[in-house]
């Protein structure tokens, strides 16, 4: 931890919706302590590729990095409050919000982090009751076929696919 490279009062949705470059983030600057070397060398939060990398899912159709964190995320807020597994979302949060202070590989390494939580939280209860919504139809996607995992083992990691095709549950 090197004090010199602390953020302080930098908004954390804001960062979060920059730096996964969602729609939503069109026009928003997030000013921050200028990092040599990381995405904020520029002093301000800027949208990181990785991100936008492309998962095959089972159909064929592709996804984003940023979906299946987006998934992932929404799992653990599906959790009844009182699931003391919903406690790991937390961390995630915070651990992804470090990351838009640093650089790809670190975004690499947190998602890989997030998949990882979510796997062991998935396999260590049962799944959230499915989620109040909209009527609107969803697609179920998996990652699989042996190409499709072998081209996401190089985006992602290889002990993270597994967990990251059970977590692609809708698009």
């Amino acid at each position: 931890d090197n004090p010199s490279e602390h953020q302080l009062n930098v908004p954390v949705y804001d960062t979060l919706l920059v730096t996964w470059g969602a729609a939503t983030a069109a026009g928003l600057e997030v000013k921050c302590k200028p990092i040599d070397g990381t995405d904020v060398a520029y002093g301000r939060v800027v949208q990181n590729p990785f991100w936008l990398r492309r998962l095959e899912a089972d159909s064929g159709q592709e996804i984003t990095c940023r979906t299946v964190i987006h998934q992932l995320l929404d799992w653990f807020v599906q959790l009844p409050d009182a699931d003391g597994r919903k406690q790991l979302l937390v961390n995630m949060l915070l651990q992804l919000h470090e990351a838009c202070f640093n650089c790809t590989g670190r975004h690499k390494e947190v998602f890989e982090y997030c998949v990882c939580d979510y796997s062991e939280a998935e396999s260590s209860g049962a799944s959230p009751a499915a989620p109040e919504r909209s009527a609107a139809p969803t697609t179920t996607l998996a990652l699989s076929a042996p190409s499709s995992v072998a081209a996401s083992a190089a985006i992602i990691g290889s002990d993270a696919v597994e967990a990251a095709r059970r977590c692609v549950r809708r698009f």
